[in-house]
């Protein structure tokens, strides 16, 4: 039996965020028991604009400016809650209640006797 462990980022490491509401780079400034304190930095670890951020090791990568795009993570595009859409292969307008990075929930407008559609994101 193997337990998998989270990655360990020692201070000064830039990391990327696997959040969208997090782009850009960051500097591992502090780790305490559960969560990684960031700052955010410049591609050359100069210091950046922007607010700071505690985020679990689980979601944060080593930066890897080799890697495609930069290292940096590609944004998905995001719904705004009560955009109004339309699906492929149903009837109708439909508004935005909930964006959840891979799905999206929905509701017909005008009702639909109290029932919404969990939607799965095409790539």
């Amino acid at each position: 039996m193997t337990t998998e462990t989270e990655p360990q980022f020692p201070r000064g490491t830039i990391v990327t965020i696997d959040d969208r509401r997090c782009p850009g780079l960051y500097k591992v400034t502090n780790q305490g028991p559960k969560n990684y304190t960031l700052t955010p930095v410049n591609t050359d670890g100069s210091p950046a604009s922007g607010r700071g951020a505690k985020m679990p090791g689980y979601l944060l990568h080593r930066y890897d400016p080799t890697a495609p795009a930069g290292g940096l993570p590609v944004p998905a595009s995001h719904f705004v809650v009560g955009e109004l859409v339309t699906i492929r292969g149903r009837e109708g307008v439909w508004a935005v209640m909930a964006d959840k990075v891979d799905k999206v929930n929905v509701a017909k407008l005008g009702g639909d006797g109290d029932r919404y559609l969990e939607c799965t994101r095409l790539r």
